[in-house]
């Protein structure tokens, strides 16, 4: 008995330091799970090239043997004369130099082409027209946006080397306000007033400011406009999705600093995945779980290899734990001139 006991005990002994091993490991496995958020992009499968300012053929060559199968196109095809239609010719040539090489497409369209010339604009705080871009407040706008979404979706969803889409519609091609004083109209002032009834407070006769200082009901404002838009892109999204036959649709949604909240980068549920920039630490992502980061970041950052070593791989090391995919971005000289830099600055990162 007491053998039998004495084997008893060292056999629940040795279970126990078996069952004990085996919870040690599943702690283990699930602390790697939580440090490391699932990703969830349905992009896994390319690598994506996104040249920035124009490309040559011999820039195309360069990143298929370098390891990229597919390029991100920014495309603004023309409405016809009559605005009633979109004419591909310069947008079809764009993508067959890419197919040519055998690489993937993914489709960025910058929506505000859509609005045709004069007859749609934002407004700014000051009163002052901007003219063709979208005004989300503007139903009339909106919906020729999306007739322009669709209409490039459909078209290109019919080409097997595409392989999903991005409509923008705002600063940097991207998505938010041009500006922190744009999205003033009065459209916008009677959507306020709408959501402000649901809240029980009266309605106002113009747009707050920021002119005495931070204060309530511009932070209201800004609050509103962000649920308005993530709102309205939300089920934009969903629908255009019907018509892109599979394909994954997505959508900028970066998160900036607290003054970038004024531009309203929102996040917008419904789409595939999310664009923003990975290379910048004050930058995030409503989605990092599903996202396809810019990395152009670096340029900025980067002057040696020990900047590289020490800002950026780390950097991106934790931007893949959240989840996050990156694609390589190619700057050309046309972007220190588009974006007005000096020579003297343009030198000194590198351009």
């Amino acid at each position: 008995m007491t053998v039998l006991s004495h084997d008893l005990v060292w056999k629940t002994n040795g279970i126990s330091v078996t069952i004990y091993g085996f919870v040690t490991l599943l702690v283990l496995i699930a602390s790697i799970n939580f440090a490391n958020a699932q990703d969830l992009s349905p992009l896994k499968a390319y690598h994506v090239w996104l040249p920035m300012t124009g490309f040559t053929d011999d820039h195309l060559e360069d990143a298929r043997k370098a390891g990229y199968d597919t390029v991100m196109l920014k495309i603004a095809p023309p409405l016809s004369q009559d605005e009633t239609a979109v004419d591909f010719q310069a947008a079809d040539q764009l993508v067959d130099r890419v197919t040519a090489k055998g690489m993937n497409v993914i489709i960025v369209i910058l929506g505000w082409v859509g609005l045709g010339n004069g007859r749609f604009w934002d407004t700014s705080e000051n009163g002052e027209k901007i003219m063709n871009r979208l005004d989300p407040f503007w139903d009339e706008a909106m919906d020729r946006v999306e007739w322009y979404y669709r209409t490039i979706i459909e078209h290109y969803a019919q080409n097997p080397k595409v392989v999903a889409f991005v409509p923008t519609w705002g600063i940097y091609g991207e998505a938010g306000f041009t500006s922190f004083s744009a999205g003033r109209s009065l459209h916008a002032l009677a959507k306020f007033n709408e959501w402000r009834a649901t809240l029980g407070l009266p309605p106002m006769g113009s747009l707050p400011t920021r002119d005495a200082g931070p204060n309530t009901e511009f932070n209201r404002f800004i609050r509103f406009r962000f649920e308005y838009i993530e709102r309205a892109f939300d089920r934009m999204i969903a629908r255009l999705k019907r018509f892109a036959r599979g394909r994954p649709v997505g959508m900028w949604q970066e998160l900036y600093p607290v003054i970038g909240y004024l531009w309203n980068m929102v996040e917008v549920p419904s789409a595939d995945f999310a664009l923003y920039e990975a290379g910048l630490t004050y930058q995030a992502c409503h989605h990092p779980e599903k996202s396809l980061a810019e990395t152009m970041g670096f340029r900025y950052r980067c002057k040696s290899a020990e900047d590289y070593k020490n800002y950026y791989l780390p950097l991106l090391a934790r931007r893949r734990g959240e989840g996050g995919r990156f694609m390589g971005c190619q700057l050309t000289n046309d972007y220190a001139k588009n974006y007005g830099w000096t020579e003297d600055f343009a030198r000194s990162v590198g351009f």
